[in-house]
């Protein structure tokens, strides 16, 4: 059975085990990294048969944990080696790749992660000169947009979807790719230019699927930044500022304005809540399984300390002054 490794945030090592080569976890997380072991372990693999050698001694089996997703039944299985490392075996009849990143995988690194003093939280950055901005807010808000914006103009790429910010101050990227629509290139038409045929008919066919399942169901393109001639961050970048987001209907200009830390982390908080709820994720039997039931403290602890010195601000805009909002923001930055 193909093993797949990756490194996340900066040096958690994950290691995925499937029937073919992973698709969306090795554009997500990818280029495979050919370590020799692994902290976590994900096993997509049906039954015994997919089993291979464990990622340590196992010394403690754990539960199996059942839900459905959106009428897809999954199972889950949890088993942790002597040295702290960790199996998971995931098995649901559709979109397993899927549910296992947002049920089981992103919950296990978050965990590890915070172990370690790095809070994962959605959102994206991009850097300049070793200085990070962050963007974060609900979905739907730009981030991606405006961070496709941002490299377009000649910042590099640090992380979208999912970052990590750590207690001293950095951020590392969680997911490596951009993850796209077609609407969501619009401040980009040099990089939107680049596209190959098949990541056009991909968005395309997403965008098709949204439409017939009345958003009940929005597929996204992930894709590496290089394939878009967009610059990538190789240097570790410091956070110099985030931006929560609120894009609202009204007609108004873009704002920014001060936001303290403590409402940013009450934010971030509540937007790891919602994932929860809308996945049934993992995250509390883990947490429970693995003795950390602080760790929703030591999570918002490293945010904290990692956020002392930095700019917090709010950009109010407009759905429809998208361009006006990032002229702003990086107007703001320069000065």
């Amino acid at each position: 059975m193909p093993l797949a490794h990756y490194t996340v945030a900066p040096d958690l090592r994950i290691a995925v085990r499937t029937k073919k080569a992973p698709k969306l976890l090795a554009s997500m997380f990818g280029p495979d990294t050919q370590v020799d072991s692994a902290e976590l372990t994900l096993d997509l693999t049906s039954g015994d048969e997919g089993r291979g050698p464990q990622t340590g001694n196992v010394t403690s089996a754990g539960p199996t944990a059942h839900g459905v997703y959106k009428a897809v039944p999954w199972s889950c299985s949890l088993s942790r080696g002597g040295d702290d490392r960790w199996t998971l075996r995931f098995k649901s009849m559709a979109m397993r790749e899927y549910l296992a990143m947002h049920i089981a995988l992103l919950p296990a690194v978050r965990l590890l992660l915070t172990k370690r003093g790095i809070a994962q939280i959605s959102g994206a950055a991009f850097a300049k000169d070793g200085n990070a901005t962050v963007l974060a807010g609900p979905t739907g808000t730009g981030k991606t947009s405006l961070l496709l914006g941002a490299l377009q103009r000649g910042a590099h790429f640090v992380g979208d979807e999912y970052v990590g910010l750590s207690s001293d101050g950095g951020v590392s990227p969680i997911a490596r790719s951009l993850a796209l629509r077609s609407a969501t290139l619009a401040l980009a038409p040099k990089a939107a230019g680049r596209l190959s045929g098949p990541r056009r008919m991909a968005l395309r066919l997403a965008e098709f699927v949204s439409t017939v399942t009345r958003a009940r169901l929005e597929p996204l393109s992930h894709l590496r930044p290089e394939e878009l001639g967009l610059q990538v961050a190789t240097e570790p970048a410091k956070v110099q500022r985030v931006v929560w987001l609120e894009a609202v209907d009204a007609d108004q200009s873009p704002d920014l304005t001060p936001m303290s830390s403590e409402d940013i982390v009450q934010e971030l908080a509540l937007r790891q809540a919602v994932h929860q709820v809308a996945y049934g994720d993992l995250t509390p039997l883990l947490e429970t399984f693995a003795g950390c039931e602080d760790a929703d403290a030591r999570w918002r602890r490293a945010l904290v300390e990692g956020l002392a010195n930095v700019e917090c601000v709010r950009l109010t805009f407009a759905r429809s002054s998208l361009a006006e909002a990032l002229d702003l923001l990086l107007a703001s930055a320069e000065s």
